[in-house]
């Protein structure tokens, strides 16, 4: 059971940096490549794979008057595949109600 938890936690590595008019973060949830073997019946063999990510994500927030605008943008990295980047526009109305 220990053993198990030291491998979660030593799995995890993000950083997150927040100012007043910025956001900027990153993080890598599966540092670790490993696979597992496993048989499901008496004959029938299932692999799991995990592979590193690696995500960064960081944004600003512009305020005109009570509306506050949030633009961001997200990017995952995964060896052997496409970069993905996604962005967000966030709207803050009088800092009770956010809409994006």
């Amino acid at each position: 059971m220990v053993l198990v938890f030291f491998i979660f936690i030593l799995n995890l590595l993000g950083r997150w940096l927040k100012g007043d008019k910025f956001f900027l973060g990153f993080s890598v949830p599966q540092l670790l490549n490993y696979s597992t073997k496993f048989l499901l019946n008496s004959n029938i063999q299932s692999d799991i794979v995990r592979i590193r990510h690696y995500y960064f994500h960081s944004g600003i927030s512009i305020k005109f008057k009570e509306i506050q605008f949030e633009p961001s943008f997200w990017i995952k990295y995964v060896e052997n595949s496409p970069i993905y980047i996604d962005g967000v526009i966030r709207f803050v109305f009088n800092e009770t109600m956010r809409l994006g």
